[in-house]
């Protein structure tokens, strides 16, 4: 078609189709190479951002997680200390009742031992008594 206003036989159309043809499939192809490439790139370059965006999510959730059982480590460990020292507190008032009633036991057996003693004090002395008087004025036989 070297002339654009004068007639075109057939044969000059039909190449001019074929011709319009092949450059629009070779120009489909191009841009079809080109949206893939395209594609795979951002397909890429999404996936890396995903990845790192996870990632990133899995740090924090991490960090989160760590942080709320140091927590509950303390926690935990307060309650117990509190535990302990109440058990420590209920065993130290049971011992000092015990001690208590003891102490006032040993007292009341303090008194009667003293009592007892000097019971048997006076039972000695009256005894030594006895014995004197018979060793020194024996019965008459």
């Amino acid at each position: 078609m070297d002339q654009p206003d004068g007639p075109v036989t057939r044969e000059e159309f039909r190449q001019e189709i074929a011709g319009l043809e092949g450059r629009l499939t070779e120009r489909m192809g191009l841009m079809r190479t080109q949206i893939e490439e395209h594609t795979t790139e951002r397909t890429g370059l999404m996936r890396t951002e995903i990845e790192e965006h996870i990632a990133e999510r899995m740090r924090l959730m991490q960090t989160e997680i760590e942080e709320r059982m140091r927590l509950m480590q303390t926690q935990i460990e307060d309650h117990t200390t509190e535990r302990t020292r109440d058990m420590q507190t209920e065993v130290i008032r049971v011992f000092m009742e015990f001690q208590q009633r003891n102490e006032s036991r040993d007292g009341s057996l303090d008194k009667a031992t003293a009592g007892l003693s000097e019971r048997l004090g006076m039972v000695e002395r009256r005894l030594f008594e006895i014995e004197r008087k018979l060793l020194l004025e024996p019965p008459a036989a």
